[in-house]
C-alpha cells in the first residue's frame, strides 16, 4: 500500500512539474531600449527618442516581453557604450536585453547601426541602409528580426503595446490580435499579418451589401465650400451647417437619411466664403455659426486682378431661422481645440499689406463691434489660423502645420520642428491670390501664386485611449499632377493618422470616394445614437462640366463596440458620446 502511494505521489509530482515548465520556461523578460545617437543636421534630432519609442513599442509582446516601466536619467550615451558598459548597465537596470544604437543621416539616406545584449552574453547586432521615407518600414522588420532572436519568438504575434480600437486579444505564439474594423468600407493598414480585422456582428448600417456600409443623402442643387455638424440650438440633435459660395444653410436628417433644409442665409454677393466652424462666443449654451468670409473687387486691366478683405460673419439658429449676429468683421476666423485642455475656441488674424495673412493668430473675445485681438497663440512662423491644428500625446502634444504644397509639418510642444509627410493631403479648392500690389500696381504682376486654404484636420480619439488620431483627406487626381491649380480632383479618400514616434503613419483610410472631397467630421450627425464618419462630397462631372457640380453627404456608422461581443446579443444602441471629439 505505502508503495502504491509513494508511486502515486510521484505521479502527481511529474504531473505537476509537466504543467509548470512551459510556465517556467515562458517567464516574461524585460528590456530596455536607450535613446539613440543620431549624427545629422539638428533637424533629425528628434529621432533620438523617436526611435527609441517606436522600437520599445514594437518589442512589445503580451505575457513573454515587456519594457522597463521606467529607465533613470543619468544613462550613458549610445555612442559611449561598449559591450562591457553594455553588461553593467544591464545589471544595473536588472533587464535580461539591452537596446542601443546610432542612426546617421546624410542627405535623403539614413544609416542605422543597432547593438542588442542580454545577461547571457548573447549580442545580435543589426545594421544597414535605407532611404529616409524607408526608415519606418525598416525599423519593423528589424524588430521582427530582433524579436525572434533575443525573446524566441517564432509566430509573428502584434508588436505594439495593444492601443487600438475595439481592444483585441493576443500574445503567445500562434495568437491572433483582433481589431475591430468598424465599418466594411474602411481599409486598414495591414502590415501586421497576425492583426485579424473583422466587422462586429452587431454592426448596424442602412442598404444591403453593395453598400458597402455607407449611406448617402440625396443630392443638393449646389457646390458646397466647407460644412459643420454640431448642435447649433442647444437641443441635443446635430445640425448640418453647410456653406457655399454666398449662403449659409441649416440641413437636418430625417429618419430616411434624407437632408430637409431648415433655414438658409444669403450673404452679399460680393462676399466669398471661405470657411464655416462652430463655437459658444456668448456663453449662452448655444453654438454660433462661424464663417470667414472675404469681400472681392477687381483691379487693373480688364478686371483681372483680384483683391480681398476680411469681411467675416457670425449667424445664430434657434432650431427655425438663421438670424445674423455680428457681421463686417476685418478678421480671418476659425475656432480651434487648443491645448491644455483642447477645449474649443475662436481665434482671429488680421490681413496682411503685402501677404494674405499678418503674423500672429489670436483669441476672438466678443465685444460690441464685433471682437477684440485677446491673448496671441504660440505657434510656428507658418502657422495662420486654417491650417494650424493639434494633436494630443500622452506627454503633451504635436503642433500641426499644413504647408503651402499641403504636406503636413509636424512640430514639438516648443515649435521644433520634427517631420513632413511624405505626401500632400487636403486638395482644398477654396484659394486666394497671395500677393498683394500697392494700388496703381496691379498689372505689373504676370502670374500671382495662390494660396489654398487646407481643409480642416480633426483630432480624435476613438477607443479612448491615449493614442489619438488625425482625419485628413487624401485627393487622388492624374492631372493634379502636372497642373498645379488644378483642385477639382475626381477621387479622394479620408485618411486616419497616429504620431508613431517617427512620423504621421497610417491606421486606416476609406475606400475611394468618388467626387471632390469638401469636408468632413466624426459625430452623431443623423442623430441614431452612432457615432458616424461623415463626409461632404462635390459631384465630379468632369472638366467641362464644373458648374453643374451638386453636393452629397456621406455616412459611415462607426461600430466602437469591444471585440468579446456576444453575437447574438440584441443591439443596443451607443451613446454618441462615447467618442470623445477634440
Amino acid at each position: 500500500m505505502r508503495l502504491l502511494q509513494r508511486l502515486a505521489g510521484l505521479f502527481v509530482l511529474m504531473m505537476c512539474g509537466a504543467v509548470f515548465a512551459p510556465a517556467v520556461q515562458a517567464a516574461e523578460k524585460t528590456y530596455a531600449v536607450l535613446p539613440f545617437s543620431v549624427n545629422g543636421p539638428q533637424e533629425y534630432q528628434y529621432l533620438s527618442k523617436g526611435l527609441q519609442d517606436m522600437l520599445s513599442s514594437r518589442l512589445y509582446w503580451k505575457d513573454n516581453a515587456r519594457p522597463l516601466a521606467q529607465l533613470p536619467a543619468d544613462l550613458p550615451p549610445a555612442k559611449d557604450l561598449s559591450p562591457e558598459k553594455g553588461r553593467e548597465l544591464l545589471t544595473r537596470l536588472r533587464a535580461d536585453v539591452l537596446i542601443w544604437g546610432s542612426v546617421t543621416v546624410m542627405g535623403n539616406d539614413a544609416s542605422i547601426d543597432l547593438r542588442v545584449q542580454d545577461t547571457k552574453g548573447g549580442s545580435w547586432p543589426q545594421s544597414g541602409t535605407v532611404k529616409l521615407d524607408n526608415l519606418i518600414p525598416s525599423l519593423e522588420n528589424i524588430s521582427r528580426k530582433l524579436s525572434a532572436e533575443a525573446f524566441g519568438r517564432t509566430a509573428a504575434a502584434p508588436a505594439k503595446a495593444p492601443s487600438t480600437a475595439g481592444g483585441g486579444s493576443g500574445g503567445g505564439p500562434g495568437k491572433t490580435e483582433k481589431v475591430n474594423a468598424m465599418n466594411p468600407a474602411l481599409v486598414h493598414n495591414e502590415a501586421d499579418q497576425s492583426k485579424q480585422f473583422f466587422l462586429n456582428p452587431q454592426f448596424r448600417y442602412a442598404g444591403d451589401s453593395q453598400s458597402e456600409g455607407r449611406m448617402r443623402s440625396q443630392s443638393l442643387p449646389f457646390a458646397s465650400v466647407g460644412m459643420i455638424a454640431d448642435d447649433l440650438n442647444g437641443d441635443g440633435q446635430r445640425d448640418c451647417a453647410i456653406i457655399d459660395d454666398t449662403r449659409v444653410y441649416v440641413y437636418r436628417f430625417d429618419t430616411d437619411m434624407t437632408l430637409r433644409q431648415v433655414a438658409v442665409h444669403q450673404a452679399p454677393v460680393s462676399l466669398q466664403n471661405l470657411h464655416v466652424s462652430a463655437v459658444d462666443t456668448n456663453r449662452d449654451g448655444r453654438k454660433e455659426i462661424i464663417v470667414s468670409a472675404v469681400r472681392v473687387t477687381t483691379a487693373g486691366n480688364h478686371d483681372k486682378y483680384e483683391k480681398y478683405e476680411p469681411r467675416s460673419y457670425v449667424l445664430s439658429f434657434d432650431g427655425q431661422k438663421l438670424t445674423l449676429l455680428k457681421d463686417n468683421i476685418k478678421f480671418f476666423l476659425n475656432a480651434i481645440n487648443t491645448p491644455p485642455r483642447f477645449e474649443t475656441k475662436l481665434y482671429a488674424q488680421k490681413q496682411g499689406r503685402q501677404k494674405l495673412f499678418e503674423k500672429g493668430i489670436y483669441e476672438a473675445i466678443p465685444s460690441a463691434n464685433g471682437f477684440d485681438l485677446g491673448p496671441r497663440l504660440f505657434a510656428p512662423d507658418q502657422a495662420n489660423v486654417f491650417n494650424l491644428g493639434y494633436l494630443p500625446q500622452p506627454d503633451g502634444y504635436k503642433m500641426l502645420v499644413v504647408d503651402k504644397e499641403d504636406y503636413i509639418l509636424v512640430f514639438t510642444d516648443t515649435g521644433e520642428r520634427q517631420a513632413r509627410t511624405d505626401k500632400p493631403y487636403f486638395g482644398s479648392f477654396v484659394g486666394m491670390f497671395e500677393d498683394m500690389m500697392p494700388e496703381g500696381f496691379e498689372d505689373e504682376v504676370l502670374m500671382r501664386d495662390k494660396y489654398y486654404i487646407p481643409m480642416r484636420m480633426v483630432s480624435f480619439n476613438i477607443d479612448g485611449d491615449d493614442r489619438h488620431e488625425l482625419l485628413v483627406n487624401r485627393p487622388i487626381s492624374m492631372a493634379a499632377q502636372f497642373f498645379q491649380r488644378y483642385r477639382y480632383f475626381p477621387q479622394g479618400e479620408i485618411h486616419s493618422l497616429y504620431w508613431d514616434g517617427v512620423g504621421l503613419n497610417l491606421v486606416w483610410k476609406t475606400r475611394s470616394i468618388k467626387g471632390s472631397v469638401v469636408d468632413y467630421g466624426v459625430t452623431d450627425i443623423n442623430n441614431d445614437g452612432i457615432t458616424d464618419l461623415y463626409v461632404l462630397v462635390n459631384t465630379h462631372p468632369g472638366a467641362l462640366g464644373i458648374s453643374n457640380r451638386k453636393s452629397i453627404v456621406l455616412v459611415y456608422p462607426l461600430d466602437l463596440s469591444q471585440t468579446d461581443s456576444t453575437v447574438g446579443q440584441e443591439f443596443t444602441d451607443e451613446p454618441a458620446s462615447r467618442l470623445h471629439q477634440e
